[in-house]
């Protein structure tokens, strides 16, 4: 009974493991943003473009598929999320040094 145990736990492992590997391919092409503040007119797709703009890089709706607002957590607050379309816009992003002191 202890050797069916081990097994199905194993196997568990093992389907877990692989849903992560899944999981983490499909968010290859997202990138989190942390510290915009939210305003009224609050548009996560235009802060996405106006930020890329302000490290160099032209962005527009044909590369979003999607960015949206995620709730604070307890040690980070004002996250969005941005789902590219190509994965070298998402890799533009590693200009955020240039950020540093600028307003959006």
């Amino acid at each position: 009974m202890a050797d069916m145990a081990n097994k199905t736990a194993e196997s568990l492992y093992r389907i877990e493991c692989s849903l992560d590997e899944t999981q983490q391919y499909l968010r290859r092409d997202c990138l989190e943003i942390t510290g915009v503040p939210k305003n009224s007119h609050d548009n996560p797709i235009q802060l996405v473009k106006e930020i890329g703009t302000l490290i160099g890089a032209e962005i527009d709706d044909s590369h979003i598929a999607a960015a949206h607002r995620l709730p604070n957590s307890k040690n980070v607050k004002n996250r969005m999320i941005v789902k590219f379309l190509q994965r070298d816009k998402r890799e533009v992003f590693k200009k955020r040094k240039h950020l540093v002191g600028k307003n959006v």
